[in-house]
């Protein structure tokens, strides 16, 4: 029978930053004289052994795989093609071996070549089978109603007075008022263009009374006063 030497990289550590169900596993394959085994189909059998090294074999698997360049093979252990139980279904409760034979004819019987304690599994398959002390927690309950809007708050405190604004622009002179010596002579003249305000004395000619007097423009007539 040909002896087999695994050189590991990474032995079923089941170290995941996911929470997958699978364990990652990578080694390199030589001969018992040290020749890489390259570019080569095999066939990998895995089966996890239950308590002990020379426990029960609760789980098996086999992979079709070729080997790299430099002898590599690269599977996720729970991948592979079971004939017991779902991986899923092995207690990871308890302590629990991963033993690894090959063959790389089909017509060769297989030989083990390593059989090693399983120190970490995915926290996702450790969850599967381990029992809560206290009840399990279930999954998150839907978000509860929105609470009462709660009491308006005092008025906040006067804040600074702002910077005073530019000066605006000079408007347009005003039109020129008629002269005080106009204003106080009687005349029977009606001002012309006179402004919203304008008075005068009308000497009566122009009064509905014919009485001297004061008479003032209001923007659209004459009243007498």
């Amino acid at each position: 029978m040909k002896n087999w030497l695994i050189i590991f990289l990474c032995a079923c550590t089941g170290v995941m930053l996911a929470q997958t169900e699978t364990i990652a596993y990578q080694s390199i394959l030589s001969n018992d004289g040290g020749s890489i085994i390259n570019n080569s189909s095999i066939e990998l059998m895995v089966e996890i052994i239950a308590g002990s090294a020379t426990g029960a074999v609760v789980y098996d698997e086999l992979h079709n795989v070729t080997t790299g360049n430099n002898g590599e093979i690269d599977i996720e252990i729970g991948s592979g093609t079971p004939s017991l139980i779902p991986f899923t279904d092995i207690d990871w409760s308890v302590p629990n071996y991963v033993q690894l034979s090959v063959r790389q004819n089909s017509n060769n019987s297989f030989a083990t070549f390593s059989t090693r304690e399983l120190l970490s599994v995915p926290y996702a398959l450790f969850a599967l089978k381990v029992a809560c002390d206290d009840p399990c927690p279930g999954n998150p309950g839907p978000d509860g109603v929105n609470g009462a809007d709660g009491a308006t708050g005092g008025t906040g405190a006067t804040g600074p007075i702002g910077p005073i604004g530019p000066t605006g622009a000079t408007g347009p002179p005003g039109q020129d008022g008629q002269s005080g010596a106009d204003t106080l002579s009687p005349t029977n003249e009606i001002p012309t263009n006179p402004v919203n305000g304008q008075f005068y004395i009308d000497d009566g000619s122009n009064r509905a009374d014919n009485s001297i007097g004061f008479r003032y423009f209001d923007g659209t007539n004459w009243i007498d006063l």
